[in-house]
């Protein structure tokens, strides 16, 4: 059964992601109970518990006849970086574990790929096939099949083959992206193998796989990378390690 959030905690994780993309910056009044109780249909009571949260965790101050406002005081502290700063997927064995570069090409873009990456139709973008493999006793087994696509006007420089070896694509982005990196969005699915996956992976067709779309977005909230992972569920696991204190 799918679970659903309550209304308040709606507005309240609402606020937060608007506080972290910067529609309310620091000192700025958020809306007020009337307003978030029309935008979200709820009560004014549901409204006013959500702020109330906000404002016990002192990511809001509350004055009496005027409004709500974000803290001055969240610049002293790391709430920007609570959830994004050490979030990731990892093999269960990441010291054993490389990215090798099979393929690089440079495609122009169809009608989806310039719609998930706001481009123009005909715009470059690079499409990257990554093997992630371990070794253990001397033998190697591909674990992972990475496919990546990054726009080229992304890019402070060109993208060559041997670039991607053993690196994360949005620690290699740090180093040469000419945007600002904000987030990184996680998807998590899974899928039967189909007969070039079974080949890769060693598996059987139809074995099940995990499928991770990993998405980097940058300060506008635009996508500039995506990389579909397809992975052994017996060698990979997606975790995610949240930095909760203030």
């Amino acid at each position: 059964m799918k679970k659903f959030l309550p209304k308040y905690a709606q507005i309240y994780s609402y606020i937060l992601a608007k506080i972290d993309d910067g529609t309310y910056q620091l000192g700025e009044r958020i809306p007020s109970e009337i307003e978030l109780s029309n935008q979200f249909g709820v009560s004014r009571l549901t409204a006013a518990k959500a702020i109330k949260k906000l404002e016990s965790e002192k990511i809001v101050i509350r004055t009496q006849g005027i409004g709500s406002f974000v803290s001055e005081n969240l610049k002293n502290t790391d709430f920007f970086h609570l959830v994004r700063k050490t979030t990731k997927l990892a093999s269960e064995l990441p010291e054993t574990n490389n990215h090798m570069t099979i393929s690089l090409e440079e495609i122009v873009a169809d009608t989806a790929l310039a719609k998930k990456f706001s481009l123009n139709k005909g715009n470059i973008v690079y499409k990257v096939v990554r093997y992630n493999y371990k070794t253990k006793n001397g033998k190697t087994k591909n674990i992972a099949i990475d496919t990546t696509y990054l726009p080229k006007r992304h890019l402070n420089k060109p993208l060559q083959k041997s670039d991607l070896d053993d690196i994360f694509i949005h620690d290699f982005l740090r180093q040469h992206s000419v945007e600002t990196l904000k987030h990184l969005h996680l998807k998590m699915d899974a899928k039967l193998s189909n007969r070039e996956e079974a080949k890769i992976l060693d598996v059987d067709v139809n074995y099940p796989l995990l499928v991770c779309e990993t998405c980097v977005i940058n300060n506008y909230g635009k996508m500039i990378a995506t990389t579909i992972t397809v992975a052994d569920p017996k060698y990979y696991k997606a975790y995610v390690n949240f930095d909760i204190s203030l």
